[in-house]
């Protein structure tokens, strides 16, 4: 036993040295770099933070005791479990945040981290919009709303063409003939531009070569200070030479809008634009600037209109046809041949069915037409269209003529009178002129007035002797007279005591005489008991009682011929009343002269005047009739009435029952 241990130590002896290998002496801190070591004091194999995948590679690497690398200098780094967001890490080997593949906008899917600590989302299920392309897409530019070149199942569309990012940005293929997407237009598409789409007025649209318009063929556009005819109607300053006026406008500043169309705000207006310019029209379509026919003074009213022109067409206002004044009442005959009454009606004079006294004008005659008329002093006639005479209120003395001596508030026929030219109503007798020339009279005959050569009186028509060619026949008190042509000759008959009969004689005619020394008579009118002609040049001629200076020849003396109205001319009509005359002139003012205790002369005073006195405030009349005490007259334009004078039965129509001195308008109800 002591042998063999003997002998293996010898032999251990013998065999350790024969070795002359190198022999390693593992002591980590030597410099000397062992197995196992990663470094060894300063000695670092050349590593850095950088090349040992470190994010700060300014950092330093250093050594620990252990021989293993210090990198607590060198930063975070990909791989090291932490999601280092700061250096763009998605994820970092198992740690992926709260990211999946949904949440990546993927059907689904697993989702894992890449060595570089981005998501590696080849294991996800693709979906189109997600803007990522995925296998079996062309493009993926995160919608899915065709018509921007990725279409909504991923592929390309035709014309556009796609980045390579995620999402992909598709933009238009400019010249491949396809305008689509933002291109204004593509070769020879221009969709629906064209120079006139573009605002110019002729040429062709080009394409430029990054599919934009080209209007460099277009040519004459608003705004370029040129007028192109056909197409504009002015350009900025250029203004053709046009006007407000030139235009149908009234004067203003014309101006040139942004449409090269004529601006005519700063006009005044035109005609026809329903605004009524005051200063050039009364009116304006169916703008009649709140005005009436009542307001333009026509007595009656009626329906006013505006004409073309932008002035009031007064057609439709209802225009008065005659004025006749009787002793108390007024009728006056309009132009659809209806009468209306007002002022006394004791006697029915009115034709209303009443007796009532009227302060307004009141329908009368049954509102039937009439042809003319005249008022008496209570009672009222009437011409027919027919021709025949319808007269109503007092009959006393039968001159209502229809064979009784009973009164009528309402009309009754004339026994036996056809062709009815013109008719006067007396105060008890009436007469008519026939259209054959001859005349007829009926009622009182005390003067012999019937001009039959008796002084009987009549409740129907007897034949005046020894007349024909009357054509107008007026009537006074007590005698009539009558024209036998215009400018004819005049012959009267009846009650002569002041000489109204005109023969040179205060002698009764019992027929017709003429009257001397007459010039060319115009108009013929007898009062209660003078007689007055208006001759062809205006002057005015009367004779008969002048107790109150009715003859205006500035006396009151009675004269049985003719003498001339003083201080009067230009008479276009004339009138005798009572015992006062009054006449209309050219310049459409009225003068009056004689007896004035109610005012019936006008000129608001209660003083007889023997010359012509002006009426007070009227102007533009055409017509006049005086009555018993009182005046009325209508205008030139037919529409208004004025009276004035006596007012106690109503007779100046103005709804009260006051005399005045000056003129009223009649009102109706």
């Amino acid at each position: 036993m002591r042998q063999l241990s003997l002998m293996f130590f010898v032999s251990f002896l013998i065999f350790s040295g024969c070795d002359d290998s190198v022999k390693v002496n593992k002591s980590c801190g030597d410099s000397f770099i062992d197995p196992g070591e990663q470094c060894d004091g300063s000695e670092l194999q050349g590593a850095t933070c950088q090349t040992l995948g470190y994010y700060n590679i300014q950092g330093t690497l250093t050594c620990s005791v252990q021989c293993l690398y210090n990198t607590d200098e060198c930063g975070p780094k990909c791989g090291d479990g932490v999601i280092n967001t700061n250096f763009e890490e998605q994820c970092d080997f198992s740690s992926m945040g709260d990211t999946t593949c949904q949440t990546l906008g993927y059907a689904g899917g697993s989702l894992t981290c890449g060595d570089d600590c981005r998501f590696d989302v080849s294991g996800c299920t693709s979906l189109c919009g997600n803007g990522l392309t995925e296998d079996g897409e062309d493009c993926d530019d995160g919608n899915a709303t065709p018509g921007d070149g990725c279409s909504d199942t991923c592929s390309l569309e035709t014309g556009w063409t796609c980045s390579d990012s995620n999402p992909n940005i598709c933009s238009e293929v400019c010249q491949d003939g396809l305008r689509i997407g933002d291109e204004e237009c593509d070769g020879t598409d221009f969709g629906t531009s064209s120079c006139t789409s573009l605002g110019f007025h002729e040429g062709e649209l080009a394409c430029t070569t990054v599919c934009t318009l080209s209007t460099e063929n277009c040519s004459g556009f608003c705004g370029d200070a040129t007028v192109q005819a056909g197409y504009e109607e002015c350009d900025l300053a250029d203004l053709e030479d046009q006007t407000c006026i030139s235009l149908g406008f009234y004067p203003g500043p014309l101006a040139c809008d942004t449409g090269c169309l004529f601006d005519t705000t700063g006009c005044g207006g035109r005609c026809g634009d329903v605004l009524v310019q005051n200063t050039y029209e009364q009116c304006d379509g169916d703008n009649l600037d709140n005005e009436t026919c009542l307001g333009l003074d026509y007595t009656f009213g009626g329906q006013l209109a505006c004409a073309g022109t932008c002035y009031f067409d007064e057609a439709g206002c209802v225009r008065v046809a005659g004025l006749e004044a009787g002793a108390f009442h007024v009728c006056a005959m309009l132009e659809d041949g209806t009468a209306h009454c007002w002022g006394g009606n004791s006697e029915g004079a009115l034709g209303d069915g009443t007796n009532v006294n009227r302060s307004r004008p009141v329908p009368s005659g049954g509102s039937v037409a009439y042809l003319a008329i005249s008022a008496g002093t209570s009672h009222t006639c009437g011409i027919l269209t027919s021709g025949a005479l319808e007269c109503w209120g007092l009959n006393d003395m039968g001159q209502l003529g229809n064979g009784t001596d009973i009164n009528s508030s309402v009309p009754v026929g004339v026994i036996g009178l056809t062709g009815v030219a013109a008719v006067s109503a007396s105060e008890y007798f009436t007469c008519a002129a026939l259209s054959d020339g001859t005349v007829r009279c009926w009622g009182n005959n005390d003067y012999g007035q019937l001009g039959d050569g008796t002084q009987e009186p009549s409740t129907s028509p007897v034949p005046v002797s020894g007349l024909t060619n009357v054509t107008a026949i007026t009537t006074g008190e007590q005698h009539v007279c009558v024209l036998t042509s215009l400018y004819g000759t005049v012959k009267c008959w009846g009650g002569n005591l002041e000489g109204q009969l005109g023969d040179g004689t205060f002698t009764e005619r019992f027929t017709p005489v003429g009257v001397l020394n007459l010039p060319n008579v115009a108009e013929l009118r007898a009062g209660s008991r003078s007689t007055c002609i208006r001759d062809s040049t205006g002057a005015v001629w009367c004779w008969g009682r002048n107790n109150f200076g009715q003859l205006g020849n500035n006396s009151t003396i009675n004269s049985n011929q003719r003498v001339q109205v003083s201080n009067l001319a230009g008479a276009v009509s004339l009138s005798v009343g009572g015992s006062h005359a009054c006449a209309t002139l050219t310049d459409g003012t009225v003068k009056c002269w004689g007896w004035n205790l109610y005012g019936q002369l006008g000129n608001g005073t209660t003083t007889n005047a023997s010359v012509p006195v002006g009426v007070t405030g009227l102007t533009g009349m055409g017509l006049i009739s005086a009555g018993g005490g009182f005046t009325c007259a209508r205008s030139i334009h037919e529409g208004s009435l004025r009276c004035w004078g006596q007012n106690a039965a109503g007779q100046l129509g103005n709804g009260s029952t006051v005399n005045s001195s000056l003129p009223v308008t009649v009102q109706v109800p």
